[in-house]
Protein backbone atom coordinates (compact mmCIF):
# COMPACT_ATOMS: atom_id res chain seq x y z
CA UNK A 1 0.00 0.00 0.00
CA UNK A 2 0.86 3.77 -0.97
CA UNK A 3 1.90 6.06 2.12
CA UNK A 4 -0.83 8.64 1.11
CA UNK A 5 -3.95 8.37 -1.28
CA UNK A 6 -1.88 11.76 -2.77
CA UNK A 7 1.10 13.83 -2.92
CA UNK A 8 0.89 17.47 -3.55
CA UNK A 9 4.48 19.47 -4.37
CA UNK A 10 3.19 23.08 -3.67
CA UNK A 11 0.94 24.99 -1.04
CA UNK A 12 0.33 27.61 -2.93
CA UNK A 13 -2.93 29.11 -5.33
CA UNK A 14 -3.57 25.93 -6.44
CA UNK A 15 -1.60 23.24 -4.56
CA UNK A 16 -3.49 24.10 -1.40
CA UNK A 17 -6.99 23.72 -3.41
CA UNK A 18 -6.17 20.24 -4.49
CA UNK A 19 -5.23 18.98 -0.76
CA UNK A 20 -8.61 20.52 0.05
CA UNK A 21 -10.63 18.81 -2.51
CA UNK A 22 -9.11 15.31 -2.03
CA UNK A 23 -9.04 15.84 1.43
CA UNK A 24 -12.71 16.56 1.89
CA UNK A 25 -13.68 13.31 0.14
CA UNK A 26 -11.67 11.59 3.02
CA UNK A 27 -8.52 11.11 0.99
CA UNK A 28 -5.37 11.28 3.06
CA UNK A 29 -2.87 13.65 0.97
CA UNK A 30 0.66 15.32 1.86
CA UNK A 31 1.76 18.23 0.91
CA UNK A 32 5.11 19.15 0.23
CA UNK A 33 6.20 23.26 0.07
CA UNK A 34 9.38 24.16 -0.25
CA UNK A 35 9.08 27.19 2.06
CA UNK A 36 7.68 27.71 5.57
CA UNK A 37 4.34 28.18 7.14
CA UNK A 38 4.24 31.92 8.78
CA UNK A 39 2.08 33.04 10.99
CA UNK A 40 1.18 36.18 9.59
CA UNK A 41 0.66 38.44 12.58
CA UNK A 42 4.29 38.08 13.25
CA UNK A 43 5.66 37.23 10.42
CA UNK A 44 4.32 40.09 8.06
CA UNK A 45 5.30 43.37 8.42
CA UNK A 46 4.40 46.59 6.56
CA UNK A 47 7.96 47.44 6.40
CA UNK A 48 8.78 47.73 2.63
CA UNK A 49 11.95 46.09 2.04
CA UNK A 50 12.16 43.44 5.23
CA UNK A 51 8.81 41.77 3.44
CA UNK A 52 9.30 41.73 -0.13
CA UNK A 53 12.69 42.14 -0.81
CA UNK A 54 13.44 39.15 -3.09
CA UNK A 55 16.79 38.30 -1.96
CA UNK A 56 16.27 38.11 1.97
CA UNK A 57 12.63 39.54 2.48
CA UNK A 58 10.27 37.37 4.54
CA UNK A 59 8.21 36.62 1.53
CA UNK A 60 11.09 35.56 -0.92
CA UNK A 61 11.77 32.53 -3.36
CA UNK A 62 14.03 31.21 -0.91
CA UNK A 63 14.53 29.32 2.18
CA UNK A 64 12.48 30.46 5.39
CA UNK A 65 16.54 30.95 6.69
CA UNK A 66 16.54 34.37 5.45
CA UNK A 67 20.69 33.72 6.42
CA UNK A 68 21.51 31.57 3.10
CA UNK A 69 21.06 32.67 -0.38
CA UNK A 70 17.32 32.56 -2.31
CA UNK A 71 16.90 29.70 -4.64
CA UNK A 72 18.51 31.02 -8.20
CA UNK A 73 17.30 30.68 -11.57
CA UNK A 74 18.96 31.67 -14.51
CA UNK A 75 17.13 34.45 -16.61
CA UNK A 76 18.17 34.33 -19.80
CA UNK A 77 17.32 38.73 -20.27
CA UNK A 78 16.68 41.54 -18.26
CA UNK A 79 13.66 40.91 -16.18
CA UNK A 80 12.17 40.18 -12.55
CA UNK A 81 10.32 36.94 -11.75
CA UNK A 82 8.55 37.57 -8.38
CA UNK A 83 7.12 34.66 -7.12
CA UNK A 84 7.49 33.51 -3.08
CA UNK A 85 7.76 30.16 -1.17
CA UNK A 86 6.11 28.87 2.00
CA UNK A 87 1.99 28.02 2.86
CA UNK A 88 0.20 30.21 0.57
CA UNK A 89 2.85 30.55 -1.84
CA UNK A 90 2.50 33.69 -4.51
CA UNK A 91 -0.79 34.36 -3.47
CA UNK A 92 1.02 35.46 0.01
CA UNK A 93 1.27 38.84 -2.63
CA UNK A 94 -1.14 38.79 -5.02
CA UNK A 95 -3.99 41.64 -4.55
CA UNK A 96 -6.46 38.93 -4.74
CA UNK A 97 -7.57 39.78 -8.02
CA UNK A 98 -10.30 37.11 -9.44
CA UNK A 99 -11.73 37.67 -12.30
CA UNK A 100 -13.06 34.79 -14.42
CA UNK A 101 -10.60 33.58 -17.67
CA UNK A 102 -12.82 35.59 -20.84
CA UNK A 103 -15.12 33.15 -22.44
CA UNK A 104 -13.36 33.60 -25.87
CA UNK A 105 -10.10 31.62 -24.36
CA UNK A 106 -12.69 28.82 -24.83
CA UNK A 107 -12.81 26.10 -27.65
CA UNK A 108 -17.14 27.31 -27.84
CA UNK A 109 -15.65 31.39 -27.13
CA UNK A 110 -16.27 31.76 -31.12
CA UNK A 111 -17.91 35.37 -31.48
CA UNK A 112 -14.60 37.28 -32.31
CA UNK A 113 -16.23 40.02 -34.50
CA UNK A 114 -17.57 40.66 -30.96
CA UNK A 115 -13.70 41.42 -29.38
CA UNK A 116 -11.41 44.51 -29.66
CA UNK A 117 -9.01 42.20 -31.77
CA UNK A 118 -11.79 40.44 -34.68
CA UNK A 119 -9.01 40.01 -36.91
CA UNK A 120 -6.21 38.24 -34.48
CA UNK A 121 -6.09 34.35 -35.07
CA UNK A 122 -7.74 31.99 -32.90
CA UNK A 123 -5.38 31.24 -29.73
CA UNK A 124 -4.63 27.75 -28.39
CA UNK A 125 -8.29 27.87 -26.83
CA UNK A 126 -9.18 25.30 -23.45
CA UNK A 127 -10.30 21.95 -24.84
CA UNK A 128 -13.82 22.42 -23.23
CA UNK A 129 -16.34 24.99 -23.22
CA UNK A 130 -16.72 28.00 -20.94
CA UNK A 131 -19.70 26.50 -19.62
CA UNK A 132 -17.83 23.11 -18.22
CA UNK A 133 -15.81 25.60 -16.02
CA UNK A 134 -18.01 28.02 -14.66
CA UNK A 135 -19.57 25.90 -11.63
CA UNK A 136 -16.20 25.47 -10.72
CA UNK A 137 -15.46 29.26 -10.56
CA UNK A 138 -18.96 29.90 -8.36
CA UNK A 139 -17.76 26.90 -6.33
CA UNK A 140 -14.02 28.44 -5.75
CA UNK A 141 -15.58 32.42 -5.35
CA UNK A 142 -18.21 30.77 -3.03
CA UNK A 143 -15.43 29.15 -0.78
CA UNK A 144 -12.83 32.19 -0.67
CA UNK A 145 -15.35 34.06 -0.57
CA UNK A 146 -14.60 36.48 -4.20
CA UNK A 147 -17.67 39.76 -3.89
CA UNK A 148 -16.89 43.31 -5.65
CA UNK A 149 -14.23 45.54 -3.97
CA UNK A 150 -15.36 48.40 -1.91
CA UNK A 151 -14.81 52.07 -3.66
CA UNK A 152 -12.46 54.29 -1.76
CA UNK A 153 -11.73 57.86 -3.42
CA UNK A 154 -9.26 56.44 -6.21
CA UNK A 155 -11.70 54.04 -7.28
CA UNK A 156 -14.50 56.92 -7.69
CA UNK A 157 -11.75 59.04 -9.88
CA UNK A 158 -11.24 56.05 -11.97
CA UNK A 159 -14.35 55.36 -12.62
CA UNK A 160 -15.37 58.71 -13.64
CA UNK A 161 -11.89 58.94 -16.12
CA UNK A 162 -13.37 55.67 -17.46
CA UNK A 163 -16.79 56.41 -18.14
CA UNK A 164 -15.29 60.38 -19.57
CA UNK A 165 -13.06 58.12 -21.93
CA UNK A 166 -16.22 56.87 -23.54
CA UNK A 167 -16.17 53.00 -21.60
CA UNK A 168 -18.97 51.46 -20.12
CA UNK A 169 -19.82 49.79 -16.90
CA UNK A 170 -20.27 46.08 -17.11
CA UNK A 171 -19.77 45.41 -13.09
CA UNK A 172 -23.39 43.07 -13.74
CA UNK A 173 -21.68 39.90 -15.09
CA UNK A 174 -18.20 37.99 -13.68
CA UNK A 175 -19.21 36.71 -17.57
CA UNK A 176 -16.67 38.93 -19.32
CA UNK A 177 -17.95 39.43 -23.27
CA UNK A 178 -17.57 41.94 -25.66
CA UNK A 179 -16.10 44.94 -26.14
CA UNK A 180 -15.80 45.57 -22.47
CA UNK A 181 -15.82 48.08 -19.69
CA UNK A 182 -14.63 49.21 -16.53
CA UNK A 183 -16.11 47.88 -13.10
CA UNK A 184 -14.99 46.89 -9.34
CA UNK A 185 -12.24 44.32 -9.11
CA UNK A 186 -13.78 40.60 -7.94
CA UNK A 187 -11.15 40.44 -5.29
CA UNK A 188 -10.79 37.55 -2.94
CA UNK A 189 -10.70 40.07 0.05
CA UNK A 190 -13.47 39.96 2.91
CA UNK A 191 -15.93 42.94 3.19
CA UNK A 192 -14.80 45.75 5.29
CA UNK A 193 -16.24 45.72 8.71
CA UNK A 194 -19.65 48.44 8.56
CA UNK A 195 -18.08 50.03 12.37
CA UNK A 196 -14.61 50.39 10.24
CA UNK A 197 -12.41 53.74 10.83
CA UNK A 198 -10.81 54.39 7.92
CA UNK A 199 -9.37 57.37 10.06
CA UNK A 200 -7.78 55.20 13.04
CA UNK A 201 -4.27 54.41 12.56
CA UNK A 202 -4.36 50.33 11.87
CA UNK A 203 -2.80 49.18 14.87
CA UNK A 204 -6.30 50.20 16.35
CA UNK A 205 -8.00 47.41 14.14
CA UNK A 206 -7.94 44.56 16.17
CA UNK A 207 -10.44 41.59 16.09
CA UNK A 208 -12.56 40.95 16.79
CA UNK A 209 -14.02 44.16 17.36
CA UNK A 210 -13.51 44.77 13.47
CA UNK A 211 -13.67 41.88 11.04
CA UNK A 212 -12.85 41.88 7.52
CA UNK A 213 -10.77 44.07 5.34
CA UNK A 214 -9.19 47.20 7.26
CA UNK A 215 -8.56 48.93 3.69
CA UNK A 216 -4.71 49.82 4.85
CA UNK A 217 -3.39 49.92 1.44
CA UNK A 218 -0.96 46.86 2.39
CA UNK A 219 -2.35 43.78 0.28
CA UNK A 220 1.01 42.96 -1.42
CA UNK A 221 3.20 42.68 1.83
CA UNK A 222 1.19 39.63 3.33
CA UNK A 223 -2.40 40.29 5.02
CA UNK A 224 -1.97 40.74 8.72
CA UNK A 225 -5.23 41.87 9.42
CA UNK A 226 -7.79 42.55 11.51
CA UNK A 227 -4.65 42.97 13.98
CA UNK A 228 -4.69 39.65 15.89
CA UNK A 229 -7.29 37.93 13.90
CA UNK A 230 -6.63 33.86 13.76
CA UNK A 231 -5.45 33.05 10.06
CA UNK A 232 -8.35 31.71 8.51
CA UNK A 233 -9.94 35.06 9.38
CA UNK A 234 -7.56 37.67 7.68
CA UNK A 235 -9.26 39.41 5.38
CA UNK A 236 -7.24 38.71 2.08
CA UNK A 237 -7.88 35.18 1.15
CA UNK A 238 -4.89 34.03 0.03
CA UNK A 239 -4.31 30.22 0.15
CA UNK A 240 -2.50 30.28 3.64
CA UNK A 241 -5.72 31.82 4.90
CA UNK A 242 -8.52 30.13 2.93
CA UNK A 243 -7.72 26.64 1.51
CA UNK A 244 -4.90 25.37 3.62
CA UNK A 245 -6.65 25.84 6.77
CA UNK A 246 -9.84 24.18 5.49
CA UNK A 247 -7.41 20.94 3.95
CA UNK A 248 -6.04 20.47 7.60
CA UNK A 249 -9.82 21.06 8.68
CA UNK A 250 -10.25 17.23 7.04
CA UNK A 251 -7.68 15.69 9.59
CA UNK A 252 -6.83 14.17 6.52
CA UNK A 253 -4.06 16.41 5.47
CA UNK A 254 -0.65 16.99 6.27
CA UNK A 255 1.25 19.88 5.65
CA UNK A 256 4.91 19.25 5.85
CA UNK A 257 6.66 22.99 5.27
CA UNK A 258 10.26 23.44 4.33
CA UNK A 259 10.18 20.77 1.67
CA UNK A 260 11.56 21.12 -1.49
CA UNK A 261 10.62 18.64 -3.52
CA UNK A 262 13.37 17.12 -5.78
CA UNK A 263 12.50 13.94 -7.85
CA UNK A 264 8.96 12.65 -8.62
CA UNK A 265 9.06 8.59 -8.02
CA UNK A 266 7.90 6.09 -11.22
CA UNK A 267 6.72 2.86 -11.63
CA UNK A 268 5.64 0.39 -13.75
CA UNK A 269 2.08 -0.63 -13.30
CA UNK A 270 0.05 -3.23 -15.77
CA UNK A 271 -2.38 -1.79 -17.89
CA UNK A 272 -1.57 1.91 -17.01
CA UNK A 273 1.80 2.23 -17.98
CA UNK A 274 4.41 4.13 -16.55
CA UNK A 275 3.07 6.06 -13.71
CA UNK A 276 4.21 8.30 -10.82
CA UNK A 277 4.51 6.48 -7.68
CA UNK A 278 5.73 9.22 -4.81
CA UNK A 279 7.99 12.00 -4.68
CA UNK A 280 11.74 12.62 -3.11
CA UNK A 281 12.12 15.72 -1.12
CA UNK A 282 14.66 17.58 0.99
CA UNK A 283 14.62 19.47 4.01
CA UNK A 284 15.91 22.84 3.10
CA UNK A 285 16.30 23.30 7.05
CA UNK A 286 18.48 20.43 8.27
CA UNK A 287 19.30 19.14 4.50
CA UNK A 288 17.78 15.69 5.42
CA UNK A 289 15.90 13.91 2.65
CA UNK A 290 13.62 11.74 2.26
CA UNK A 291 10.87 10.00 0.07
CA UNK A 292 7.10 9.14 0.56
CA UNK A 293 4.52 6.89 -1.90
CA UNK A 294 1.50 7.65 -3.48
CA UNK A 295 -1.44 6.81 -5.31
CA UNK A 296 -1.73 9.87 -7.39
CA UNK A 297 0.51 13.07 -7.33
CA UNK A 298 0.02 16.22 -8.48
CA UNK A 299 2.37 19.09 -9.24
CA UNK A 300 1.52 22.35 -8.33
CA UNK A 301 4.81 24.34 -7.74
CA UNK A 302 4.19 26.44 -10.40
CA UNK A 303 5.25 27.37 -14.43
CA UNK A 304 8.60 27.55 -13.54
CA UNK A 305 9.16 24.81 -11.20
CA UNK A 306 6.64 22.30 -12.75
CA UNK A 307 8.61 22.12 -15.76
CA UNK A 308 11.97 21.55 -13.66
CA UNK A 309 10.78 19.12 -11.08
CA UNK A 310 9.65 17.33 -14.68
CA UNK A 311 13.11 17.05 -16.10
CA UNK A 312 15.31 16.60 -13.05
CA UNK A 313 12.89 13.22 -12.44
CA UNK A 314 13.96 12.09 -16.24
CA UNK A 315 10.24 11.98 -17.00
CA UNK A 316 9.40 10.91 -20.54
CA UNK A 317 9.31 14.27 -22.48
CA UNK A 318 9.28 12.63 -26.58
CA UNK A 319 7.70 15.40 -28.26
CA UNK A 320 9.66 18.08 -26.00
CA UNK A 321 6.61 20.06 -24.61
CA UNK A 322 7.33 20.39 -20.66
CA UNK A 323 8.53 24.01 -20.17
CA UNK A 324 7.77 25.11 -23.74
CA UNK A 325 5.64 28.08 -25.02
CA UNK A 326 5.37 30.43 -21.54
CA UNK A 327 3.25 33.01 -21.68
CA UNK A 328 3.07 36.02 -19.50
CA UNK A 329 0.83 39.50 -19.55
CA UNK A 330 3.68 41.87 -20.39
CA UNK A 331 2.47 44.31 -17.86
CA UNK A 332 3.07 47.96 -17.98
CA UNK A 333 2.60 50.91 -15.75
CA UNK A 334 1.40 54.37 -16.70
CA UNK A 335 1.27 56.81 -13.84
CA UNK A 336 -1.20 60.21 -13.74
CA UNK A 337 -0.41 63.13 -11.52
CA UNK A 338 -3.26 65.29 -9.97
CA UNK A 339 -3.63 68.56 -8.87
CA UNK A 340 -5.22 67.19 -5.21
CA UNK A 341 -4.63 63.87 -3.52
CA UNK A 342 -6.11 60.62 -4.41
CA UNK A 343 -4.45 58.61 -1.64
CA UNK A 344 -3.62 55.43 -3.46
CA UNK A 345 -2.22 54.15 0.06
CA UNK A 346 -5.68 53.49 1.26
CA UNK A 347 -8.24 51.13 0.19
CA UNK A 348 -7.62 47.27 -1.18
CA UNK A 349 -4.41 47.26 -3.02
CA UNK A 350 -6.39 46.49 -7.14
CA UNK A 351 -10.43 47.53 -6.55
CA UNK A 352 -11.00 48.46 -9.93
CA UNK A 353 -10.82 47.46 -13.56
CA UNK A 354 -11.28 47.89 -17.02
CA UNK A 355 -11.58 44.98 -19.36
CA UNK A 356 -10.75 44.31 -22.78
CA UNK A 357 -11.70 40.85 -24.22
CA UNK A 358 -9.36 39.97 -26.75
CA UNK A 359 -6.79 42.80 -25.61
CA UNK A 360 -6.24 42.38 -22.07
CA UNK A 361 -7.20 44.76 -18.93
CA UNK A 362 -6.14 47.79 -17.13
CA UNK A 363 -6.13 47.37 -13.37
CA UNK A 364 -5.81 50.44 -10.93
CA UNK A 365 -3.47 49.87 -8.31
CA UNK A 366 -2.19 51.47 -5.12
CA UNK A 367 1.75 50.58 -3.86
CA UNK A 368 3.47 51.68 -0.89
CA UNK A 369 6.23 54.60 -1.61
CA UNK A 370 8.77 52.58 -2.12
CA UNK A 371 7.45 49.81 -4.64
CA UNK A 372 5.30 52.40 -6.25
CA UNK A 373 8.83 54.71 -6.92
CA UNK A 374 10.43 51.82 -8.35
CA UNK A 375 7.68 50.51 -10.29
CA UNK A 376 6.96 53.95 -11.55
CA UNK A 377 10.62 55.76 -12.07
CA UNK A 378 13.03 53.35 -11.94
CA UNK A 379 12.15 49.92 -13.78
CA UNK A 380 12.05 50.71 -17.74
CA UNK A 381 13.10 49.44 -20.74
CA UNK A 382 13.32 52.55 -22.30
CA UNK A 383 16.21 54.05 -20.86
CA UNK A 384 16.11 57.20 -19.12
CA UNK A 385 13.65 59.94 -19.98
CA UNK A 386 15.83 63.03 -20.68
CA UNK A 387 16.87 60.79 -23.46
CA UNK A 388 13.35 60.00 -24.81
CA UNK A 389 12.22 63.68 -24.84
CA UNK A 390 8.57 63.86 -24.37
CA UNK A 391 5.35 62.64 -26.78
CA UNK A 392 2.04 62.03 -26.71
CA UNK A 393 -0.48 60.52 -24.89
CA UNK A 394 2.18 60.61 -22.16
CA UNK A 395 4.54 63.73 -20.88
CA UNK A 396 7.31 61.52 -19.94
CA UNK A 397 8.41 58.04 -20.49
CA UNK A 398 11.06 55.76 -18.93
CA UNK A 399 13.81 56.53 -16.01
CA UNK A 400 13.55 59.55 -13.85
CA UNK A 401 16.87 60.59 -11.87
CA UNK A 402 17.70 63.92 -10.04
CA UNK A 403 15.25 66.72 -9.32
CA UNK A 404 12.56 65.38 -11.21
CA UNK A 405 12.68 62.33 -9.32
CA UNK A 406 12.70 64.03 -6.52
CA UNK A 407 9.32 66.10 -7.37
CA UNK A 408 7.69 62.71 -8.59
CA UNK A 409 8.22 60.83 -5.53
CA UNK A 410 7.16 63.72 -3.24
CA UNK A 411 3.28 63.70 -5.57
CA UNK A 412 2.55 60.07 -4.13
CA UNK A 413 -0.29 60.93 -3.04
CA UNK A 414 -1.54 62.61 -5.55
CA UNK A 415 -0.49 59.87 -8.02
CA UNK A 416 -2.64 57.19 -9.45
CA UNK A 417 -1.54 54.29 -11.26
CA UNK A 418 -2.42 51.94 -13.62
CA UNK A 419 -1.26 48.68 -14.57
CA UNK A 420 -1.76 46.85 -18.19
CA UNK A 421 -1.89 43.43 -18.61
CA UNK A 422 -1.52 42.23 -22.04
CA UNK A 423 -2.91 38.64 -23.56
CA UNK A 424 0.22 37.34 -24.28
CA UNK A 425 0.89 35.11 -27.91
CA UNK A 426 2.47 31.80 -27.20
CA UNK A 427 5.56 31.38 -28.79
CA UNK A 428 6.82 27.33 -28.78
CA UNK A 429 10.13 27.85 -31.12
CA UNK A 430 13.98 27.33 -29.70
CA UNK A 431 17.02 28.95 -30.16
CA UNK A 432 19.84 27.62 -31.82
CA UNK A 433 20.76 25.34 -28.25
CA UNK A 434 17.67 24.21 -27.98
CA UNK A 435 15.95 26.19 -25.21
CA UNK A 436 12.57 27.70 -25.05
CA UNK A 437 12.75 31.22 -26.85
CA UNK A 438 9.69 31.57 -24.12
CA UNK A 439 9.92 29.28 -21.65
CA UNK A 440 11.42 26.82 -19.04
CA UNK A 441 14.33 24.64 -19.36
CA UNK A 442 17.46 23.29 -16.81
CA UNK A 443 20.35 25.90 -17.18
CA UNK A 444 23.58 24.55 -18.82
CA UNK A 445 25.41 27.53 -17.86
CA UNK A 446 24.92 27.46 -13.78
CA UNK A 447 25.87 24.65 -11.64
CA UNK A 448 22.98 23.30 -9.87
CA UNK A 449 22.02 24.53 -6.13
CA UNK A 450 21.02 22.36 -2.85
CA UNK A 451 17.93 21.39 -4.46
CA UNK A 452 19.31 20.39 -7.95
CA UNK A 453 19.79 21.77 -11.39
CA UNK A 454 17.98 24.94 -11.54
CA UNK A 455 15.54 26.47 -13.65
CA UNK A 456 16.15 28.91 -17.04
CA UNK A 457 13.54 31.21 -17.62
CA UNK A 458 13.24 32.81 -20.65
CA UNK A 459 10.49 35.27 -22.20
CA UNK A 460 12.90 36.28 -24.99
CA UNK A 461 9.94 37.17 -27.61
CA UNK A 462 7.24 39.87 -28.12
CA UNK A 463 5.18 38.94 -30.73
CA UNK A 464 4.01 41.72 -33.29
CA UNK A 465 0.75 40.85 -32.25
CA UNK A 466 0.98 40.98 -28.08
CA UNK A 467 3.25 44.21 -28.86
CA UNK A 468 0.39 46.12 -30.32
CA UNK A 469 -2.05 45.01 -28.10
CA UNK A 470 0.62 46.01 -24.80
CA UNK A 471 0.71 49.83 -26.76
CA UNK A 472 -3.12 49.86 -27.22
CA UNK A 473 -3.05 49.31 -23.41
CA UNK A 474 -0.96 51.27 -22.55
CA UNK A 475 -2.57 54.72 -24.74
CA UNK A 476 -5.85 53.76 -23.19
CA UNK A 477 -4.74 54.12 -19.97
CA UNK A 478 -2.83 57.20 -20.83
CA UNK A 479 -6.82 58.35 -21.86
CA UNK A 480 -8.58 57.26 -18.76
CA UNK A 481 -5.72 59.13 -16.75
CA UNK A 482 -6.20 62.14 -18.79
CA UNK A 483 -9.94 62.24 -18.70
CA UNK A 484 -9.97 61.96 -15.03
CA UNK A 485 -8.03 64.92 -15.10
CA UNK A 486 -4.52 64.17 -14.67
CA UNK A 487 -2.16 66.88 -15.23
CA UNK A 488 0.80 64.67 -16.08
CA UNK A 489 0.91 61.30 -17.21
CA UNK A 490 4.31 59.10 -16.86
CA UNK A 491 4.65 55.55 -18.57
CA UNK A 492 7.29 53.53 -17.17
CA UNK A 493 7.38 50.82 -20.20
CA UNK A 494 8.64 48.09 -17.95
CA UNK A 495 10.78 45.10 -19.03
CA UNK A 496 9.36 42.02 -18.18
CA UNK A 497 8.20 41.31 -14.96
CA UNK A 498 7.62 37.55 -14.81
CA UNK A 499 4.53 37.60 -12.07
CA UNK A 500 1.34 36.17 -14.18
CA UNK A 501 3.77 32.87 -15.63
CA UNK A 502 1.32 30.39 -17.36
CA UNK A 503 1.05 27.61 -19.75
CA UNK A 504 4.71 26.02 -19.40
CA UNK A 505 2.69 22.62 -19.23
CA UNK A 506 -0.42 23.63 -21.43
CA UNK A 507 -3.21 21.82 -21.66
CA UNK A 508 -4.89 19.94 -24.56
CA UNK A 509 -5.93 16.61 -26.14
CA UNK A 510 -2.62 16.05 -28.44
CA UNK A 511 -0.13 15.23 -26.65
CA UNK A 512 2.40 16.30 -29.27
CA UNK A 513 1.47 19.96 -28.75
CA UNK A 514 0.31 19.75 -24.94
CA UNK A 515 1.82 17.78 -21.79
CA UNK A 516 -1.46 16.99 -19.88
CA UNK A 517 -5.17 16.53 -20.86
CA UNK A 518 -8.31 18.24 -20.50
CA UNK A 519 -8.37 16.83 -16.56
CA UNK A 520 -4.83 18.37 -16.10
CA UNK A 521 -3.31 14.31 -16.25
CA UNK A 522 -0.49 14.15 -17.98
CA UNK A 523 -0.22 12.03 -21.29
CA UNK A 524 3.18 10.69 -20.45
CA UNK A 525 2.55 9.47 -17.19
CA UNK A 526 -0.64 7.85 -15.61
CA UNK A 527 -1.37 9.56 -11.98
CA UNK A 528 0.24 12.55 -12.49
CA UNK A 529 -1.22 15.70 -12.15
CA UNK A 530 -0.62 19.65 -13.05
CA UNK A 531 -2.39 21.91 -10.73
CA UNK A 532 -1.52 25.19 -11.41
CA UNK A 533 -0.97 28.15 -13.79
CA UNK A 534 1.35 26.02 -16.26
CA UNK A 535 -2.30 23.87 -17.22
CA UNK A 536 -3.13 27.01 -19.01
CA UNK A 537 -3.13 27.06 -23.03
CA UNK A 538 -3.35 30.56 -23.25
CA UNK A 539 -2.90 33.78 -21.74
CA UNK A 540 -7.19 33.55 -20.95
CA UNK A 541 -7.37 37.00 -22.91
CA UNK A 542 -5.45 39.37 -20.47
CA UNK A 543 -6.98 38.38 -16.68
CA UNK A 544 -5.38 37.58 -13.52
CA UNK A 545 -4.76 33.80 -13.34
CA UNK A 546 -5.41 32.50 -10.03
CA UNK A 547 -9.01 32.24 -10.02
CA UNK A 548 -8.97 29.52 -13.18
CA UNK A 549 -6.36 28.04 -11.80
CA UNK A 550 -8.25 27.05 -8.87
CA UNK A 551 -11.52 26.20 -10.58
CA UNK A 552 -9.42 24.06 -12.78
CA UNK A 553 -7.91 22.62 -9.76
CA UNK A 554 -11.55 21.89 -8.37
CA UNK A 555 -12.74 20.14 -11.40
CA UNK A 556 -9.30 18.13 -12.07
CA UNK A 557 -9.99 16.72 -8.13
CA UNK A 558 -13.32 15.61 -9.38
CA UNK A 559 -11.75 13.78 -11.95
CA UNK A 560 -8.87 12.35 -9.78
CA UNK A 561 -11.74 10.92 -7.35
CA UNK A 562 -13.90 9.15 -9.42
CA UNK A 563 -11.01 7.74 -11.78
CA UNK A 564 -8.73 6.40 -8.65
CA UNK A 565 -10.44 6.48 -5.85
CA UNK A 566 -13.94 4.92 -7.27
CA UNK A 567 -15.47 9.13 -6.59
Amino acid sequence: MSDYNAIVIGCGGGGAVAAKELGERGLSVLVLEAGAKHNPFEDYYLMENTQVNPEDGVLRWGSSDRSRPMWYRDLAQNAFLWQTAGVGGTTQIYLANSPRAYRRTFLDGGGWQQDNDPLRPEPNPFPFGYGELRPYFEKVEATLPVAAAPMTLKEDLFFWGASQAGLSYVGDTRDQWGLGGYREQPNAVLPPDPALNTNGPTEHFLYPNIKGCVLCGHCIHGCRHPNKAPVRELAKRSTNASYAPLAEDTGRVTIRPNSFALRVLTGDSPGEGLIASGVAWRDTLTGAEGEATADVVILSAGAVEDPRLWLNSRLPDPFRQVGLGLTTHHFDWVVGTFDRDVNQNAGQGSAARCDFPGMGAIELVGLSPGLFAFGSYEFSRAGYNLKNGSAPPWDTRGRIVGPDLKAAMGDYKRSMALLVITDDDRVTARDARGRPLNGVDISQDYYPDENGPVPYVSWAVETPGTRARREWLAAKAAQILRAAGAVNVHRADWPPLLLHVHSTMSMGTDPASSVVDAWNEAHMVRRLFVCDNAVLPNALGGPNPTLTNQALTTRACDRIAATYFAG
